[in-house]
C-alpha cells in the first residue's frame, strides 16, 4: 500500500480558461450586426459532442492508496460540495449532480469505517471510463518550498509579485458567453495584459514585490505549480497562494527543450530542466518567455486550494478538464506512479489504484489529461517531476 504524507497545502493554481480578447469583441460585433443585417438561412447546429465517458463493466477495484488520505480528501470534498450546494442560484441539473457526488462521498467514508470499501464500490457504482484503457495522460504537481527574503540583496533579487492594481478580470458569463479573460485598460479599450517577458524586463508597472527569491528556476517552477511555501530568513514560514494570472497563453518549457534537442524526451524532468539551466544560464530568459503565462500570488495561513475551492490532498486530488469531465466528480484511477528511487538512482514505480476527487484545473490540463497532486516539499517535487505516464480513469455514478 502506498501512503501519501498529508500536507497543509498551497493553492494550486486553479487556472481558468484563457480566451483571446478579439474573441470577446468579435462576439459582441456579431450580436450588434445581427440586429441590423438580414442573415441567410443557417444550417442546423451540429449535434452536441458527448462527453468521452463510456460505461464499462467488469472493473475490478483494488484500492491501494492511503486510507487516511482518502478520509481527509473525502471530508474536504464534502465541505466543498456543501458550499456549492448552499448557492441559491445553482441550476437544478447541477444541483442534482452535486448532491449525487455528495451521496457517493458520504458512502465512501461509511465504507472505510466498515472496512469493505472495494466490495462496496463494485456493488454500488457504474464505472464510466474516460476514453480507451490507458489513454489518459497522467502527470503530477506539488507544492514547492523555497527560500526567500522580504528585502532584496545581491543574491535574492528575483521578485514574487502580488496582484497588480491595473489587472482587470472579465467574467464572460455576464455577457451571456463562457470563459474568463484578463487584461488592462488602455484609454477606452480593454487590451491583453503584459506577457511574462514584459513583466520580467520591467516593462509592466508591477506593485512592490511580496518577497524575493535567489533562484529564477525556483521562481519559474513556483509559477507552474501555482502556489508554494516561502521560508524567510527570519524563520517565518509564509504560504503563497494563487491570486490570479495575466491571462496569457501557457507554453510548455519541457516541450521546447525537447524539440530543440537540449534534453532528450526520455530524460525530461524538473531535475533535468534545472540541471540544464544551471549549465546554460544565458538561455533562461529566452526559454522562460515561451510560457507567456505569469502568476500573481497572495499570502495566506492555509491552503492549498484547487480551482473548485477544495483543499487539495496528496494522492487524492486531481486536476482535470471540466469541459470533458464532471467537476467535483468522484473517480477511480489506475496507473503507474513514482514511489521512490532504485539503488542505482533510477525512478522506482509502482501500481497505483485509488479513489480520486476532481477538485482542480490547470491551464495546461486539457483533453484526456489529469494532474495528480503529490503534496509539499522536495520529495513530492521529485515524484511530480517524474510523473508522465498513461492511466485509466473511471468516473463513478450510483447504480440505478
Amino acid at each position: 500500500m502506498y501512503g501519501f504524507v498529508l500536507y497543509r497545502p498551497t493553492e494550486k493554481a486553479s487556472r481558468f480558461i484563457e480566451s483571446l480578447l478579439c474573441g470577446l469583441f468579435a462576439a459582441v460585433a456579431v450580436l450588434i450586426l445581427s440586429s441590423c443585417v438580414q442573415k441567410p438561412e443557417e444550417p442546423p447546429p451540429p449535434k452536441e459532442v458527448p462527453r468521452p465517458l463510456l460505461r464499462v463493466a467488469g472493473v475490478r477495484v483494488q484500492e491501494n492508496g492511503s486510507p487516511e488520505g482518502l478520509t481527509v480528501a473525502a471530508e474536504r470534498h464534502l465541505q466543498t460540495l456543501d458550499r456549492r450546494l448552499a448557492s441559491p442560484a445553482l441550476p437544478e441539473d447541477e444541483k442534482a449532480r452535486l448532491e449525487e457526488s455528495r451521496r457517493m462521498t458520504t458512502g465512501i467514508l461509511e465504507a472505510l469505517q466498515r472496512g469493505d470499501l472495494n466490495q462496496w464500490l463494485q456493488e454500488s457504482f457504474d464505472f464510466y471510463r474516460a476514453g480507451d484503457p490507458g489513454s489518459v495522460l497522467v502527470t503530477g504537481y506539488y507544492t514547492p518550498v523555497i527560500e526567500a527574503k522580504k528585502n532584496p540583496d545581491e543574491k535574492f533579487r528575483y521578485p514574487i509579485y502580488g496582484l497588480p492594481p491595473d489587472l482587470v478580470t472579465v467574467d464572460l458569463s455576464d455577457f451571456e458567453m463562457s470563459g474568463i479573460i484578463r487584461g488592462r485598460v488602455n484609454g477606452r479599450q480593454l487590451i491583453p495584459y503584459y506577457s511574462r517577458d514584459e513583466i520580467t524586463r520591467g516593462v509592466a508597472p508591477m506593485p512592490p514585490p511580496l518577497m524575493y527569491v535567489e533562484d529564477p528556476v525556483d521562481l519559474f517552477f513556483l509559477h507552474i505549480q501555482g502556489s508554494g511555501v516561502a521560508l524567510l530568513d527570519d524563520g517565518e514560514r509564509v504560504r503563497l497562494n494563487y491570486a490570479s494570472g495575466n491571462g496569457r497563453r501557457y507554453g510548455s518549457l519541457g516541450k521546447a527543450l525537447i524539440e530543440d534537442g537540449k534534453i532528450p524526451a526520455s530524460e525530461m524532468s524538473m531535475e533535468s530542466i534545472r540541471r540544464y539551466f544551471n549549465e546554460n544560464p544565458n538561455q533562461m530568459n529566452d526559454y522562460f518567455s515561451i510560457n507567456e503565462s505569469y502568476v500573481f500570488f497572495r499570502t495566506s495561513g492555509d491552503g492549498p486550494y484547487g480551482s473548485t475551492g477544495a483543499l487539495v490532498t496528496a494522492g487524492r486530488t486531481i486536476a482535470a478538464d471540466a469541459t470533458l469531465y464532471p467537476e467535483l466528480g468522484v473517480a477511480y484511477l489506475e496507473t503507474e506512479i513514482p514511489v521512490g528511487r532504485n539503488p542505482d538512482g533510477s525512478v522506482k514505480t509502482g501500481l497505483y489504484q485509488a479513489i480520486v476527487f476532481h477538485q482542480d484545473a490547470g491551464g495546461a490540463i486539457t483533453g484526456p489529461h489529469i494532474d495528480l497532486y503529490y503534496g509539499e516539499g522536495g520529495h513530492a517535487g521529485y515524484l511530480a517531476g517524474h510523473t508522465k505516464t498513461s492511466g485509466t480513469l473511471y468516473y463513478l455514478k450510483p447504480k440505478v
